[in-house]
């Protein structure tokens, strides 16, 4: 057996003090009564009182008293097995993690508002499998799909630019990536999609031939535009300060602009929709309700759960104690009172 507060067990400790007070007052009442009149004959003056019943009462009290103290301590023990039958989806995140990504046009940055969402997003999804895929210059898969959510939010804590050092927004590259994800875990889910999460900046390649051969295999793309198209400096860093801006060649600031064309054409090739994500947690949840249209797979879900919380058994018992206890009388009945006198 376990217990959900292990803390409030210690308050069984109160049972002690409150039986010894409770013996002492029995016993001083008994005495009191003894010095009034001779046991014998205090039976016949008042022959209703039952010092023994008093005495039951006492102890009833204090074990529902105990009772209620392991059922708030939530008492755990046993197991149950469910199994349900759900429809899961196949989910790959594309996360763009290139340096224009960290531009400050959406708070803290770009980068940062989007690992929110997508946090958000994993504690909102219940039996999807989900994959990470983030991409820069180039694309790599950081997480393939799997359920455990704990573990992806443990590989997006750890995303950054740094992880790729070959800068640039390959967008066809990420979304290959995606599709990878897809085979290798040999997904034969009718709801798979892929969500990319990028400033749109593409420098590399043709993502919309991609999109194309994702649509081919089922697969639809969900696009979230992250920035200002109107563009903004990406800011250098230097021990996690602003020290200055990007510049090109020439020396002239960068401005990274929302490009958000080549998103929308991407999502319109593969039969998604693209979303102006600055707000990136909304734009996810526009997107999941989109993905519960889809045709699912249902699969059968076994959910095995150790060391339930009993405390009702607990709190029943005590009930039924304190019913008891009110049906005890402290004083016998008419019918032995009379038997009483003439013995």
């Amino acid at each position: 057996m376990s217990f959900t507060d292990k803390n409030i067990i210690w308050l069984l400790l109160l049972l002690i003090p409150l039986s010894l007070i409770a013996v002492r007052t029995w016993r001083l009442r008994k005495k009191r009564m003894n010095q009034f009149a001779e046991p014998l004959l205090f039976v016949r003056i008042a022959p209703l009182v039952v010092y023994k019943r008093l005495a039951v009462k006492s102890t009833i009290i204090l074990c529902v008293f105990g009772l209620l103290i392991f059922a708030l301590s939530g008492p755990r023990f046993g197991a149950v097995n469910e199994v349900t039958v759900k429809k899961s989806a196949d989910i790959v995140i594309a996360l763009d993690v290139s340096r224009s990504m960290l531009a400050e046009d959406v708070q803290p940055t770009r980068l940062q508002r989007a690992k929110l969402a997508i946090s958000t997003l994993f504690k909102k999804l219940k039996g999807d499998r989900i994959a990470l895929v983030v991409f820069a210059g180039d694309a790599y898969i950081q997480l393939p799909l799997t359920n455990d959510y704990s573990a992806g939010e443990m590989f997006l804590d750890a995303v950054n630019p740094e992880l790729i050092p070959v800068q640039g927004t390959a967008l066809a590259a990420a979304i290959q990536k995606s599709r990878d994800c897809f085979t290798q875990a040999k997904s034969e889910d009718l709801n798979r999609a892929i969500i990319l999460i990028t400033d749109g900046e593409n420098h590399e390649d043709d993502p919309v031939e991609q999109a194309k051969l994702a649509k081919e295999e089922g697969v639809v793309i969900y696009t979230v535009g992250v920035g200002d198209p109107k563009g903004t400096p990406i800011p250098v860093y230097q021990n996690n300060l602003v020290v200055g801006y990007k510049t090109d060649k020439s020396g002239s600031t960068v401005v990274s602009k929302l490009n958000d064309k080549i998103l929308m054409d991407i999502a319109a090739a593969s039969g998604g929709i693209y979303i102006h994500g600055n707000n990136t947690v909304a734009a996810l949840d526009r997107i999941l309700k989109e993905i519960e249209k889809l045709d699912r797979k249902e699969t059968a879900v076994t959910r095995y759960t150790e060391n339930e919380n009993r405390f009702q058994f607990f709190v029943a018992f005590a009930l039924v104690l304190l019913i008891l206890e009110y049906l005890i009388s402290e004083r016998r009945s008419l019918k032995k009172r009379f038997n009483r006198i003439f013995e």
